[in-house]
């Protein structure tokens, strides 16, 4: 949609979703905020860039917008919803919207919309909280619900507002950056550019990333990266989970210190321990 190619309206809007809320009262406290495109992983920027990002954005040949090298602040401090409600609506006012009797219009006359587009009905508690605080602004924000064969249609011929999507990163990322960010993807049917992103930095960035020569300065072209398509206001960051929740009997031997990634490896690296078997009343093979 063309509206949305404005930074500034993309950030006014972002503001109005309330993590805290939505993850208290609906997801029982049990989800984290991303605060990157690579949460959980070495490629995620925080505060200042360091020397490694910086000799890096001095061989770029595209220039490199003095917001995306701003400090990042850390994760899980926000604001109050009443105070980013307040920042999104004078962001908006700026743009040249009025809030008129609960309406937020433009110069002429039009109210703001946003459609959630779902395929998923279990997720229209998300839209759902999201809306609300959107409307707290004036903003119309229906919510449809459509069959996979339609979504996925929509989705294709980038007919919507807003959808809900997943990027899976891992801890070396590579050549699926591409499908995710650069301008060759953004016009294929089907692709994961789901906001059809056609910016020369994030396309030199993607190949630094995939081509680096080596660890670090793989990890500097993605902090990069990140750094870029945060401040840009690509999407308005959800929810990740950052634990695995598992039920067991507690008749499993395991070491101290499980990995860093892999969901704690059960069962590979788990084993049978007869004490705790006994406890529970179990013997091998069988259950209580």
């Amino acid at each position: 949609r063309a509206r949305f190619k404005n930074a500034k309206l993309r950030q006014a809007l972002a503001l109005a979703y309330n993590f805290d809320d939505l993850n208290r009262n609906v997801f029982h406290s049990m989800l984290s905020r991303p605060g990157s495109y690579f949460p959980n992983t070495d490629f995620a920027a925080s505060g200042a860039p360091d020397a490694a990002e910086l000799a890096l954005v001095a061989a770029l040949p595209n220039p490199f917008p003095p917001a995306a090298l701003s400090v990042i602040p850390a994760a899980g401090v926000e604001q109050s919803l009443r105070a980013n409600l307040f920042k999104a609506l004078g962001m908006l006012k700026e743009l040249g919207y009025t809030l008129k009797a609960g309406r937020l219009v433009d110069r002429n006359g039009e109210q703001l919309s946003v459609e959630f587009l779902l395929e998923d009905a279990a997720m229209e508690r998300v839209a759902s909280a999201y809306a609300d605080s959107l409307q707290k602004l004036g903003i119309a924000t229906p919510i449809r619900v459509v069959d996979d064969v339609q979504y996925q249609n929509r989705l294709r011929t980038f007919d919507f507002d807003i959808v809900i999507h997943a990027w899976v990163q891992g801890h070396a990322p590579g050549a699926e950056e591409r499908e995710y960010w650069s301008t060759e993807s953004a016009d294929r049917r089907g692709t994961n550019n789901v906001g059809g992103l056609k910016v020369p930095l994030i396309d030199a960035l993607v190949e630094k990333l995939i081509l680096a020569p080596d660890r670090s300065e793989k990890i500097a072209a993605g902090k990069l990266l990140d750094r870029v398509l945060r401040a840009d206001h690509i999407g308005v960051p959800i929810s990740t989970e950052d634990r695995e929740f598992m039920a067991r009997w507690n008749r499993f031997g395991r070491p101290a210190t499980l990995p860093r990634f892999g969901g704690a490896s059960f069962p590979a690296i788990w084993w049978w321990d007869p004490e705790l078997a006994r406890k529970t009343g179990s013997v091998s093979g069988q259950s209580p």
